[in-house]
Protein backbone atom coordinates (compact mmCIF):
# COMPACT_ATOMS: atom_id res chain seq x y z
CA UNK A 1 0.00 0.00 0.00
CA UNK A 2 1.61 3.28 -1.11
CA UNK A 3 1.43 6.52 0.84
CA UNK A 4 -1.51 7.98 -1.06
CA UNK A 5 -3.55 4.81 -0.75
CA UNK A 6 -2.81 4.57 2.96
CA UNK A 7 -3.83 8.18 3.52
CA UNK A 8 -7.04 7.56 1.61
CA UNK A 9 -7.79 4.47 3.69
CA UNK A 10 -7.34 6.30 7.00
CA UNK A 11 -9.37 9.26 5.75
CA UNK A 12 -12.21 6.93 4.75
CA UNK A 13 -12.15 5.21 8.14
CA UNK A 14 -12.44 8.55 9.94
CA UNK A 15 -15.19 9.70 7.58
CA UNK A 16 -17.24 6.58 8.34
CA UNK A 17 -16.99 7.35 12.06
CA UNK A 18 -17.44 11.12 11.91
CA UNK A 19 -20.68 10.97 13.91
CA UNK A 20 -18.94 9.28 16.82
CA UNK A 21 -15.96 11.61 16.56
CA UNK A 22 -18.24 14.61 17.09
CA UNK A 23 -18.80 13.55 20.70
CA UNK A 24 -15.21 12.91 21.77
CA UNK A 25 -13.18 15.02 24.18
CA UNK A 26 -11.56 16.79 21.25
CA UNK A 27 -9.38 19.09 23.37
CA UNK A 28 -8.02 16.15 25.34
CA UNK A 29 -7.32 14.14 22.19
CA UNK A 30 -5.46 17.03 20.57
CA UNK A 31 -3.45 17.54 23.75
CA UNK A 32 -2.51 13.84 23.85
CA UNK A 33 -1.42 13.88 20.22
CA UNK A 34 0.69 16.97 20.81
CA UNK A 35 2.34 15.23 23.77
CA UNK A 36 3.16 12.25 21.53
CA UNK A 37 4.73 14.51 18.91
CA UNK A 38 2.07 13.89 16.27
CA UNK A 39 0.89 17.50 16.30
CA UNK A 40 3.35 20.37 16.38
CA UNK A 41 3.13 23.01 19.10
CA UNK A 42 2.11 25.79 16.71
CA UNK A 43 -0.53 23.54 15.13
CA UNK A 44 -2.00 22.74 18.53
CA UNK A 45 -2.24 26.35 19.73
CA UNK A 46 -3.49 27.46 16.34
CA UNK A 47 -6.37 25.00 16.56
CA UNK A 48 -7.29 24.66 20.23
CA UNK A 49 -9.23 27.96 20.37
CA UNK A 50 -11.31 27.21 17.30
CA UNK A 51 -14.77 25.65 17.28
CA UNK A 52 -15.15 21.92 17.90
CA UNK A 53 -16.20 21.48 14.28
CA UNK A 54 -12.96 23.04 13.02
CA UNK A 55 -10.93 21.02 15.53
CA UNK A 56 -12.49 17.82 14.23
CA UNK A 57 -11.82 18.88 10.64
CA UNK A 58 -8.18 19.50 11.57
CA UNK A 59 -8.00 16.04 13.14
CA UNK A 60 -9.51 14.42 10.05
CA UNK A 61 -6.92 16.15 7.87
CA UNK A 62 -3.82 15.62 10.01
CA UNK A 63 -4.29 11.94 10.96
CA UNK A 64 -4.26 10.56 7.38
CA UNK A 65 -1.24 12.72 6.48
CA UNK A 66 0.76 11.28 9.39
CA UNK A 67 -0.95 7.91 9.42
CA UNK A 68 1.93 5.71 10.61
CA UNK A 69 2.21 7.59 13.89
CA UNK A 70 -1.01 9.59 14.07
CA UNK A 71 -3.58 6.82 13.76
CA UNK A 72 -2.17 4.65 16.58
CA UNK A 73 -1.81 7.81 18.68
CA UNK A 74 -5.47 8.66 18.03
CA UNK A 75 -6.60 5.19 19.08
CA UNK A 76 -4.48 5.36 22.21
CA UNK A 77 -5.88 8.76 23.17
CA UNK A 78 -9.49 7.70 22.56
CA UNK A 79 -8.96 4.72 24.84
CA UNK A 80 -7.45 6.86 27.60
CA UNK A 81 -10.20 9.47 27.32
CA UNK A 82 -12.95 6.90 27.81
CA UNK A 83 -14.11 6.55 24.19
CA UNK A 84 -13.51 2.80 24.26
CA UNK A 85 -16.29 1.74 21.88
CA UNK A 86 -15.27 4.26 19.22
CA UNK A 87 -11.59 3.36 19.54
CA UNK A 88 -12.39 -0.33 19.07
CA UNK A 89 -14.57 0.42 16.05
CA UNK A 90 -11.75 2.39 14.44
CA UNK A 91 -9.12 -0.17 15.32
CA UNK A 92 -11.08 -3.03 13.75
CA UNK A 93 -10.66 -1.34 10.39
CA UNK A 94 -6.87 -1.33 10.56
CA UNK A 95 -5.31 -3.87 8.22
CA UNK A 96 -1.92 -5.48 8.10
CA UNK A 97 -0.88 -3.14 5.30
CA UNK A 98 -0.23 -0.49 7.93
CA UNK A 99 1.79 -3.02 9.91
CA UNK A 100 3.89 -3.69 6.82
CA UNK A 101 4.59 0.03 6.65
CA UNK A 102 6.12 -0.28 10.10
CA UNK A 103 8.32 -3.10 8.81
CA UNK A 104 9.59 -0.88 6.03
CA UNK A 105 10.31 1.97 8.45
CA UNK A 106 12.14 -0.41 10.77
CA UNK A 107 14.33 -1.76 7.95
CA UNK A 108 15.34 1.79 7.04
CA UNK A 109 16.11 2.73 10.63
CA UNK A 110 19.90 2.94 11.04
CA UNK A 111 19.69 1.06 14.35
CA UNK A 112 17.98 -1.96 12.76
CA UNK A 113 19.58 -2.41 9.33
CA UNK A 114 19.33 -5.91 7.85
CA UNK A 115 21.14 -8.01 5.25
CA UNK A 116 18.77 -6.97 2.48
CA UNK A 117 20.16 -9.42 -0.10
CA UNK A 118 19.58 -12.31 2.29
CA UNK A 119 16.06 -11.01 2.88
CA UNK A 120 15.42 -10.94 -0.89
CA UNK A 121 16.71 -14.53 -1.19
CA UNK A 122 14.31 -15.66 1.55
CA UNK A 123 11.35 -13.96 -0.16
CA UNK A 124 12.21 -15.76 -3.39
CA UNK A 125 12.55 -19.12 -1.64
CA UNK A 126 9.10 -18.71 -0.08
CA UNK A 127 7.57 -17.78 -3.42
CA UNK A 128 6.66 -14.25 -2.39
CA UNK A 129 8.64 -12.79 -5.30
CA UNK A 130 9.56 -14.29 -8.65
CA UNK A 131 13.07 -15.07 -9.89
CA UNK A 132 12.87 -12.14 -12.29
CA UNK A 133 11.90 -9.82 -9.44
CA UNK A 134 14.73 -11.19 -7.31
CA UNK A 135 17.26 -10.39 -10.05
CA UNK A 136 15.81 -6.92 -10.57
CA UNK A 137 15.87 -6.15 -6.86
CA UNK A 138 19.49 -7.17 -6.48
CA UNK A 139 20.46 -4.83 -9.29
CA UNK A 140 19.51 -1.86 -7.12
CA UNK A 141 22.69 -0.12 -6.01
CA UNK A 142 21.66 1.32 -2.65
CA UNK A 143 20.30 -0.24 0.51
CA UNK A 144 17.30 2.09 0.69
CA UNK A 145 16.63 1.56 -3.00
CA UNK A 146 16.39 -2.20 -2.46
CA UNK A 147 14.14 -1.80 0.60
CA UNK A 148 11.81 0.57 -1.26
CA UNK A 149 11.60 -1.77 -4.25
CA UNK A 150 10.99 -4.85 -2.07
CA UNK A 151 8.12 -3.24 -0.20
CA UNK A 152 6.65 -1.85 -3.39
CA UNK A 153 6.11 -5.49 -4.34
CA UNK A 154 5.03 -6.62 -0.86
CA UNK A 155 2.39 -3.90 -0.61
CA UNK A 156 0.67 -5.45 -3.63
CA UNK A 157 0.33 -8.82 -1.88
CA UNK A 158 -2.31 -9.94 0.61
CA UNK A 159 -1.08 -7.99 3.66
CA UNK A 160 -1.87 -10.45 6.46
CA UNK A 161 0.02 -13.54 5.16
CA UNK A 162 2.75 -11.28 3.77
CA UNK A 163 3.29 -9.72 7.18
CA UNK A 164 3.52 -13.17 8.78
CA UNK A 165 6.00 -14.27 6.12
CA UNK A 166 8.25 -11.30 6.86
CA UNK A 167 8.04 -12.10 10.59
CA UNK A 168 9.06 -15.71 9.85
CA UNK A 169 11.99 -14.56 7.71
CA UNK A 170 13.21 -12.22 10.45
CA UNK A 171 13.13 -15.11 12.91
CA UNK A 172 15.09 -17.29 10.48
CA UNK A 173 17.63 -14.48 10.11
CA UNK A 174 17.87 -14.36 13.91
CA UNK A 175 16.72 -10.77 14.03
CA UNK A 176 14.64 -11.20 17.17
CA UNK A 177 15.13 -7.51 17.91
CA UNK A 178 13.19 -6.59 14.79
CA UNK A 179 10.56 -9.25 15.46
CA UNK A 180 10.00 -7.89 18.97
CA UNK A 181 9.80 -4.31 17.74
CA UNK A 182 7.36 -5.21 14.98
CA UNK A 183 5.21 -7.29 17.30
CA UNK A 184 4.98 -4.31 19.62
CA UNK A 185 3.98 -2.09 16.70
CA UNK A 186 1.38 -4.61 15.61
CA UNK A 187 0.05 -4.91 19.15
CA UNK A 188 -0.33 -1.14 19.29
CA UNK A 189 -2.12 -1.12 15.96
CA UNK A 190 -4.39 -4.10 16.46
CA UNK A 191 -4.93 -4.07 20.23
CA UNK A 192 -4.45 -0.49 21.40
CA UNK A 193 -7.37 -0.22 23.76
CA UNK A 194 -6.36 -0.69 27.36
CA UNK A 195 -7.68 0.86 30.54
CA UNK A 196 -5.69 3.83 31.78
CA UNK A 197 -3.55 3.49 34.91
CA UNK A 198 -6.10 5.51 36.87
CA UNK A 199 -8.95 3.26 35.71
CA UNK A 200 -6.93 0.17 36.57
CA UNK A 201 -6.14 1.57 40.02
CA UNK A 202 -9.80 2.38 40.64
CA UNK A 203 -10.78 -1.10 39.56
CA UNK A 204 -8.17 -2.60 41.91
CA UNK A 205 -9.42 -0.55 44.86
CA UNK A 206 -13.01 -1.52 44.13
CA UNK A 207 -11.96 -5.15 43.90
CA UNK A 208 -10.20 -4.93 47.26
CA UNK A 209 -13.29 -3.38 48.84
CA UNK A 210 -15.47 -6.13 47.44
CA UNK A 211 -13.00 -8.69 48.78
CA UNK A 212 -13.02 -7.12 52.25
CA UNK A 213 -16.82 -7.09 52.33
CA UNK A 214 -16.90 -10.71 51.23
CA UNK A 215 -14.40 -11.71 53.93
CA UNK A 216 -16.37 -9.87 56.62
CA UNK A 217 -19.57 -11.53 55.49
CA UNK A 218 -17.87 -14.93 55.60
CA UNK A 219 -16.71 -14.33 59.18
CA UNK A 220 -20.26 -13.41 60.17
CA UNK A 221 -21.58 -16.62 58.68
CA UNK A 222 -18.94 -18.64 60.54
CA UNK A 223 -20.10 -17.08 63.82
CA UNK A 224 -23.71 -17.83 62.97
CA UNK A 225 -24.66 -14.15 62.99
CA UNK A 226 -26.53 -12.39 60.22
CA UNK A 227 -25.08 -9.20 58.78
CA UNK A 228 -28.00 -7.18 60.15
CA UNK A 229 -27.26 -8.38 63.71
CA UNK A 230 -23.60 -7.38 63.77
CA UNK A 231 -23.00 -3.90 65.22
CA UNK A 232 -19.63 -2.11 65.41
CA UNK A 233 -18.18 -1.63 68.93
CA UNK A 234 -18.83 2.14 69.07
CA UNK A 235 -22.41 1.69 67.94
CA UNK A 236 -22.83 -1.21 70.37
CA UNK A 237 -21.86 0.96 73.39
CA UNK A 238 -24.26 3.66 72.29
CA UNK A 239 -27.06 1.16 71.80
CA UNK A 240 -26.47 -0.35 75.27
CA UNK A 241 -26.76 3.09 76.90
CA UNK A 242 -29.96 3.89 75.06
CA UNK A 243 -31.40 0.51 76.00
CA UNK A 244 -30.77 1.18 79.72
CA UNK A 245 -32.53 4.56 79.59
CA UNK A 246 -35.44 3.12 77.65
CA UNK A 247 -35.74 0.29 80.16
CA UNK A 248 -36.01 2.71 83.09
CA UNK A 249 -38.53 4.90 81.33
CA UNK A 250 -40.80 1.92 80.84
CA UNK A 251 -40.82 1.16 84.65
CA UNK A 252 -42.30 4.23 86.48
CA UNK A 253 -42.73 2.38 89.83
CA UNK A 254 -39.01 1.82 90.20
CA UNK A 255 -38.34 5.45 89.29
CA UNK A 256 -40.80 6.65 91.98
CA UNK A 257 -39.15 4.51 94.65
CA UNK A 258 -35.70 5.77 93.70
CA UNK A 259 -36.82 9.39 93.91
CA UNK A 260 -38.51 8.79 97.32
CA UNK A 261 -35.39 7.21 98.78
CA UNK A 262 -33.29 10.06 97.45
CA UNK A 263 -35.57 12.70 99.07
CA UNK A 264 -35.54 10.92 102.46
CA UNK A 265 -31.76 10.65 102.46
CA UNK A 266 -31.38 14.33 101.65
CA UNK A 267 -33.88 15.31 104.41
CA UNK A 268 -32.05 13.28 107.04
CA UNK A 269 -28.78 14.81 106.05
CA UNK A 270 -30.22 18.29 106.62
CA UNK A 271 -31.41 17.61 110.26
CA UNK A 272 -29.26 19.05 113.14
CA UNK A 273 -27.27 16.50 115.10
CA UNK A 274 -28.83 15.82 118.58
CA UNK A 275 -26.73 16.60 121.68
CA UNK A 276 -27.60 13.18 123.06
CA UNK A 277 -25.30 11.68 120.55
CA UNK A 278 -22.41 13.85 121.76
Amino acid sequence: MDGNRRQSQIANILARHVTGLKFININGVLEDMRAQGVIERHEFFGTIRKSDQKKLLFLQNIVPLRADKAFPALLDSLGKRGHIALAKSLHREIDFGVALRHFKSTFKDKSTLIDVNLFIDALAEKGVISVAQEIELKRKKTYNGKVDAVFFILFQRNPKPTFQTVVDIMSEMRREDIVLRLQQDLELLLDPIRPSAQSAQTETVDSEKRGNRHAAHSRKLELGVSSSEVIPQEESDEVDGKATVNSLLTRPREIFLLITVFVIVMALAALPISSSFV
